[in-house]
């Protein structure tokens, strides 16, 4: 399945006057908005107990800053019962730790818990 078949960054920035970061913003929020829409796509996936993999863009504030893909991934594991792990490639071995380990302190614990702070 691909998110480009309910929401283009192309078509987003075109109609909407958006810049790149700001596009890609609206995308995320767009499809947390529409989970109806990625519970269909990903049912007949689930349904054959398939790995999924979600290849997020690499922008560092879809996931630090906003909260659209933490939406998203809430929808995955308490709605879907999903079980994920987050797996980061970065150049920077250092910026790739800080980055994990902020992302991680704000995803939701197993069982729909936040996580302890």
């Amino acid at each position: 399945m691909n998110v480009s078949e309910l929401v283009t960054l192309e078509a987003v920035q075109r109609d909407l006057g958006l810049g790149p970061n700001g596009g890609l913003v609206y995308c995320m929020e767009y499809l947390a908005a529409n989970t109806d829409w990625l519970q269909e796509k990903l049912a007949p996936l689930l349904a054959a107990n398939t790995y999924l993999i979600f290849d997020c863009p690499g922008q560092v504030e879809l996931f630090n800053v906003h909260d659209a893909l933490q939406k998203v991934v809430a929808f995955l594991t308490d709605s879907l019962r999903i079980r994920h792990a987050l797996i980061f490639r970065a150049r920077d071995a250092v910026l790739c730790l800080l980055t994990r380990t902020g992302t991680q302190a704000d995803r939701r614990a197993p069982g729909g818990q936040p996580p302890v702070r």
